[in-house]
């Protein structure tokens, strides 16, 4: 980057970042905690369909690439039907692209740039998390670090490298649906690069390529994508992530997506230190498009493209379906932090290195804090083994189990594994717009001596009339009594006698 010094401290910090990045993500996986709901209804799917039924539509709204589904059948294959099994290569994927982003980052960024991009992503709250997440959202980070990886040598030696280039992405998109929009910004800049310096042989080898990726997309498309596309549940769910067409009819839309993008993936708190945040990303952005145009196409593109997918309602711009731009974020505001640090040295160099230091501080400081945090505390989200476990040991044979609706796939997974069959249990409805049809499912219990009641995953205020948990034991208490209550993490389990219901 223009400043060719070496720092001989920076090794020993790249290789703190390796091993504090690996043992975040170990912990996070060691805690087995319990699949929640998103996770149990792919799981279900994988577990009770055939390889060739996972190309088709998936229950429960799920959609995920054929690729890692396959992945997923292959490990409970090999190694059984067990919850730490599914997660197996989304942790596999977080570890292997701690090693790529070092990789990239060593192609246009000095020693205390590649540190400092190493310090992001071993840190990134949202990064550990999905590292055991038994969803593709790690493998999506991964395919893209992949992309960039394989780009980055076929800038070096492009002849050499173009069926790289060609297998890496065609296979890619078969594993993770976002790689499109990587693929995007790599095949601008490559054909850029070509026209402008003249290779026309290497633009007849680009278009090799681009036919590679334009067939396996086809395929891919009119396999699984189609299905997707036309899913109108999960574009109502996702409705909030696709960007107003045309823009300035809701300009709060773009300023909400940029705070989310800054405050909640890439983990800086809010005020004056998101405020700086946004301008040292900027600032990155500014910085590789003078310096290394090719990097910027690459980087910043295909927020451009993903932007755009949104609009035609297609991909959300949103949560964790945009996971995979965290990489290119974190490279970028490294740049912005280097270039500060080259353009403050030119007044004095503590100068430089004091700045520095305190804006990695302030960036950092939120995600190392939550990273502790999460060491003394691995989050469990939908903790719901250890209520199965004590219902397992405590329910007498004729007791009954109602199961919460939003319970029910994370029940379905794990009702085998505690000896619960289908006759022992049924699954309530789900009316959150009509509360009161719960009172009458409720209802059906009445007469019951023993009624164990299980809730996860309650449905938020946001999206229901009512706090469903407490309307359900408000009635309960009043139809009958309850026995025994036992908690966990996101999970709440009641046993009520409505054998003789009250007036």
């Amino acid at each position: 980057m223009g400043d060719k010094r070496e720092f001989p401290w920076a090794a020993t910090g790249i290789s703190i970042c390796f091993l504090m990045g690996a043992f975040l993500r170990i912990w996070q996986f060691a805690a087995n905690r319990s699949l929640w709901l998103d996770e149990a209804m792919l799981a279900l799917n994988v577990v009770n369909r055939s390889w060739v039924e996972l190309t088709q539509p998936l229950d429960y709204n799920q959609g995920a690439p054929i690729g890692f589904l396959f992945v997923q059948k292959l490990m409970i294959v090999l190694f059984g039907n067990q919850d730490l099994y599914l997660r197996l290569f989304p942790l596999a994927a977080s570890l292997l692209s701690i090693f790529l982003i070092w990789k990239v980052a060593q192609g246009f960024l000095s020693k205390i740039g590649v540190l400092i991009v190493l310090g992001f992503f071993v840190l990134s709250t949202q990064l550990i998390y999905y590292s055991s997440e038994a969803k593709q959202y790690a493998s999506d980070v991964l395919v893209a670090l992949l992309l960039l990886f394989v780009f980055s040598r076929y800038l070096a030696q492009a002849r050499r490298r173009f069926l790289w280039l060609a297998a890496a992405g065609a296979l890619g998109m078969w594993l993770s649906h976002p790689t499109v929009f990587v693929l995007a910004g790599i095949g601008l800049s490559l054909s850029l690069d070509a026209l402008i310096k003249k290779e026309w042989g290497r633009l007849w080898q680009l278009g090799l390529v681009f036919l590679a990726w334009l067939v396996s997309f086809a395929i891919l498309y009119f396999v699984s994508l189609r299905f997707l596309a036309t899913n109108t549940y999960l574009n109502d769910y996702w409705s909030g992530g696709f960007m107003p067409i045309p823009p300035w009819i809701d300009i709060n839309w773009f300023r909400h997506t940029w705070f989310d993008l800054i405050n909640n993936w890439v983990g800086l708190p809010k005020g004056i230190i998101r405020s700086i945040g946004g301008l040292v990303l900027l600032a990155g952005c500014v910085s590789i498009s003078l310096r290394k145009w090719q990097w910027a196409l690459v980087l910043i593109a295909p927020f451009a493209f993903t932007l755009f997918a949104s609009g035609l309602e297609k991909y959300p711009f949103s949560g964790r379906l945009i996971l995979f731009l965290l990489p290119s974020v974190f490279l970028l505001m490294a740049e912005g932090v280097e270039r500060t640090r080259l353009l403050l040295s030119r007044i004095h160099p503590w100068l430089a290195y004091s700045v520095t230091a305190l804006l990695v501080l302030l960036f950092l400081y939120q995600s190392a804090s939550q990273a502790l945090e999460n060491v003394r505390q691995p989050d469990l989200r939908e903790d719901i083994k250890p209520a199965l476990s004590y219902l397992s040991q405590n329910r007498q044979s004729t007791d009954l189990i109602y199961v919460y609706h939003g319970s029910a796939p994370a029940f379905k997974y794990y009702s085998s594994f505690y000896n619960i069959s289908g006759r022992d249990y049924v699954v309530g409805i789900s009316s959150p717009r009509a509360p009161d049809k719960y009172l009458k499912d409720i209802n059906k219990l009445i007469g019951r001596a023993r009624v164990w009641i299980i809730f996860s995953h309650e449905c938020p205020l946001s999206l229901c009339k009512v706090d469903e948990r407490n309307f359900f034991v408000d009635h309960l208490n009043r139809l009958g009594k309850r026995i025994q209550t036992f908690k966990s993490t996101g999970v709440t389990l009641y046993l009520y006698d409505l054998s003789v219901p009250k007036p």
